[in-house]
């Protein structure tokens, strides 16, 4: 999940707090399970109102918990020197994106334990809450929800710790691995098989469970041990690219002689001369001696024919700001004059 997609709610300790909008479909099917199934259950007596806004409560309440479970590796993570670009929640809870990788073994296992130390945690204050409460006369739409959320993060706490790649425990598993063989290639090789065989796992027991009668929370499992499943292989791929492309530089895998087109040229010169000339689908974009953009062929059917002669390419481009653009190392380029039929060589 890309870290910049959803709705920024809050900011917190300078973490950004972001929501999905796969996450308004669990928050309106835990609402809807907790005011009409769970707490009417618990506390008939009580009136359809009161069941509402304890559902209302308890649902706020179990996605704070997730989030404070997300915050816990956050700040964690940040203390070991790790960055952290914010918390997204969405439809399977919530996920804290880091700049890079633990430095080594014993942060693996501190930042993965931290956040089901945190759920446990919240789990024993809830239920101590309860307790309390039914033992003190509270109003049961107090001790009930209480119960609820301490009997919900325990849960989170012992599914978090299950021994597959990206759930906690199979972060606790790579710590372990790496710790013990110094290998973090094959720790983590380790640690995604297992995310996908427990993925396969709760697919297998899901789809088991819908078809003896347990039709939603089976297709759940099913669609947690999907996600499990694809987070899994995705960590996979994404870490045997990186092992590969290790101590490969761009420029060793950047194409030298480049085309480039002057911003200031028309889209009928570069139609009728680079785009002929050239099999390329997209070029730099250069003014005043620097690239600034980048152009791609199909752009232009986007633009009236008749608009070509007058239409500039720095208008259509796509811009490039200074932050993901690289300074140039000494070469040669072939370069386009803004007539568009007369190459000329130029190094920059």
């Amino acid at each position: 999940m890309d870290e910049r997609s959803g709705l920024e709610v809050a900011s917190i300790r300078g973490f950004a707090i972001r929501v999905d909008a796969s996450w308004f479909v669990l928050f309106f099917l835990i609402l809807w399970s907790l005011s009409a199934g769970t707490f009417p259950a618990v506390t008939p007596e009580l009136r359809g109102r009161a069941h509402f806004l304890m559902g209302l409560a308890g649902t706020f309440l179990f996605f704070a918990s997730i989030l404070l479970h997300e915050l816990a590796h956050s700040v964690v993570a940040r203390s070991r020197g790790i960055g952290i670009h914010g918390i997204t929640l969405f439809v399977f809870g919530g996920m804290a994106h880091t700049s890079e990788e633990p430095h080594n073994p014993d942060d693996e296992l501190v930042i993965a334990g931290i956040g089901p130390v945190v759920s446990f945690a919240l789990g024993t204050v809830f239920l101590l809450l309860a307790a309390l409460g039914r033992a003190d006369g509270w109003s049961p739409a107090v001790y009930e929800v209480a119960q609820y959320l301490g009997y919900i993060n325990l849960m989170l706490a012992v599914f978090n710790l299950l021994p597959g790649y990206p759930l906690d425990g199979g972060r606790v598993l790579r710590a372990f691995v790496w710790k013990r063989t110094g290998d973090f290639a094959r720790a983590t090789r380790g640690a995604t098989t297992a995310g996908r065989w427990l993925g396969l796992g709760l697919i297998v027991f899901g789809a088991a469970q819908a078809l003896l009668g347990a039709v939603l929370s089976g297709l759940w499992l099913v669609l947690i041990g999907t996600f499990l499943r694809g987070a899994a292989g995705t960590a996979a791929s994404q870490h045997a690219l990186e092992q590969a492309l290790r101590g490969v530089r761009a420029a060793d895998v950047m194409s030298r002689d480049t085309l480039v087109v002057d911003a200031h040229m028309s889209l009928r010169d570069l139609a009728y001369g680079a785009a002929l000339r050239s099999p390329r689908t997209t070029f730099p974009v250069r003014e005043n001696g620097r690239i600034v953009g980048t152009l791609p062929v199909s752009r232009l059917g986007s633009t009236p024919r008749e608009a070509w002669s007058a239409t500039p390419v720095g208008k259509v481009m796509s811009a490039l700001d200074q932050d993901t653009s690289s300074p140039p190392t000494p070469r040669c380029m072939r370069s386009w004059t803004r007539c568009g039929r007369r190459k000329t060589a130029s190094c920059s």
